[in-house]
C-alpha cells in the first residue's frame, strides 16, 4: 500500500458530531491522544467526586461517553480486519455519543462551560466545580449542602453573563482556534508529503510510460520485420512448391501420354495383325480354290482370262499382306509419333 493510500485512509477513519461541532479523527492513535487530552482535563472532576460522593453526578456522565471512546477505540483494533464488524462497531459508537449529545451531557475540554468549571475548581475547589457543572448540565444532584448552593450560584451568575463567562468564552476561543491551527499545520504538512509522493508517483509514471513506449516500437518493428519475413518465405514457400508441382504435373503428364500412346499403338498392332492374318488366309484360299478350279484343265486350255484372274488374285494378296505388315510396324510404340 502506497504512502498516499494510506494517508487517504486514515482522513477518513471517523468524524463525531461533538458539543463544539464536527470533529474528525484521521487515526485511532489520535483519537486516544484526545481521550488521554480529555480526561487529563476533566481530572479535577474525578476529585471532586472522590471528596463529595453527592458532587459525583456529572463525572459519571462525563466518564461515561469518556469510556464509549475508550471502548471503540479497543474494539476497532480487535476487529481491524473485519470490515463488516468495523461498521457496527462505529454505528453503536455515534449512536451513544449522539444520544450523549441530545440529552445535554456531552462536554468536551474545548466548551466554555467546561473551562469555566475548571477555573471556579482552581479558585474555590473541585466539590464546588462539580456541582456548578452539574447544574449546567442539568444533572439533577442534592443541593442540601452549603458547596451544592455556592456551585449552583456560581453557575447561575456564569448564565448572567458575569466577568467570568466572557474570560471563559475567549479562553475556549482561544484553545479551539489553537487545536485548529494546530490540525490545520499537520494536515497542510500531510497534503505537502502527499502532494510529494504524488509528484514522485507521476515521475515514475511517465518514465514508465516513456519506458513503455519505446519497448512498444521496438516491438512493433520487430513484428513488421518478421511478418514481412515470414511473408517473404510463404511467398517463397508457395513457389517453390508451384514450381515443383508444375514439373510433376508436367512429367506426370508426360508419362501418362505415352502410357495412353503404348495402350493404343497395342490394340491397333493387335487389330492389324489379326486382320492382316484373315486376309493373308482369305487371299490365299481365294487363290487356292482358283487354282484347283483353273488348273483343272490344261495349259494349253487354259483361257487367258483365267490366268489374268489369277495373277489379280495373288498381286492383290501380296499387296494386301504387305500393307498389313506395314501397318503393324508403325503401330508399335515407340516406331510412330
Amino acid at each position: 500500500m502506497s504512502d498516499l493510500e494510506e494517508n487517504k485512509e486514515a482522513s477518513s477513519l471517523i468524524t463525531l458530531q461533538l458539543d463544539i461541532g464536527e470533529r474528525e479523527f484521521q487515526s485511532l492513535d489520535e483519537m486516544q491522544e484526545w481521550m488521554n487530552q480529555e480526561r487529563s482535563f476533566f481530572a479535577w472532576m474525578k476529585t471532586g467526586s472522590k471528596n463529595d460522593g453527592n458532587a459525583a453526578h456529572a463525572w459519571n456522565v462525563t466518564n461515561q461517553w469518556l469510556n464509549f471512546v475508550q471502548q471503540y477505540i479497543q474494539q476497532s483494533r480487535q476487529h481491524q480486519n473485519n470490515e463488516a464488524q468495523l461498521q457496527n462497531i462505529e454505528k453503536n459508537f455515534k449512536n451513544q455519543v449522539n444520544q450523549h449529545l441530545q440529552k445535554g451531557h456531552l462536554i468536551t475540554s474545548k466548551n466554555p462551560d467546561a473551562i469555566f468549571c475548571k477555573n471556579l475548581a482552581g479558585e474555590e475547589n473541585e466539590v464546588v466545580a462539580c456541582y456548578a457543572i452539574a447544574n449546567l448540565l442539568d444533572i439533577p444532584s442534592n443541593q442540601n449542602s452549603p458547596k451544592a448552593l455556592k456551585g449552583a450560584f456560581y453557575a447561575f451568575q456564569y448564565r448572567q453573563g458575569a466577568t467570568s463567562t466572557i474570560e471563559s468564552q475567549a479562553e475556549a476561543l482561544e484553545a479551539l482556534n489553537s487545536e485548529w491551527n494546530g490540525r490545520f499545520n499537520q494536515q497542510h504538512l500531510g497534503l505537502r508529503a502527499q502532494n510529494e509522493v504524488l509528484i514522485e508517483e507521476i515521475g515514475d509514471l511517465r518514465e514508465q510510460f516513456s519506458n513503455l513506449k519505446q519497448e512498444i516500437a521496438v516491438q512493433k518493428e520487430e513484428q513488421v520485420t518478421a511478418f514481412k519475413t515470414q511473408i517473404e518465405e510463404s511467398e517463397k514457400t508457395l513457389s517453390d512448391i508451384a514450381h515443383t508441382y508444375d514439373e510433376k504435373l508436367a512429367l506426370q503428364a508426360s508419362v501418362q501420354y505415352w502410357s495412353d500412346k503404348r495402350d493404343l499403338h497395342n490394340r491397333v498392332m493387335w487389330w492389324v495383325g489379326g486382320s492382316t492374318l484373315l486376309l493373308a488366309a482369305l487371299t490365299g484360299g481365294g487363290f487356292v480354290l482358283a487354282a484347283h478350279k483353273l488348273l483343272q484343265v490344261t495349259v494349253s486350255e487354259v483361257e487367258l482370262w483365267r490366268l489374268g484372274v489369277m495373277l489379280a488374285i495373288s498381286t492383290f494378296g501380296i499387296w494386301v499382306t504387305r500393307q498389313g505388315k506395314r501397318m503393324k510396324i508403325l503401330a508399335m510404340p515407340g516406331l510412330a509419333i
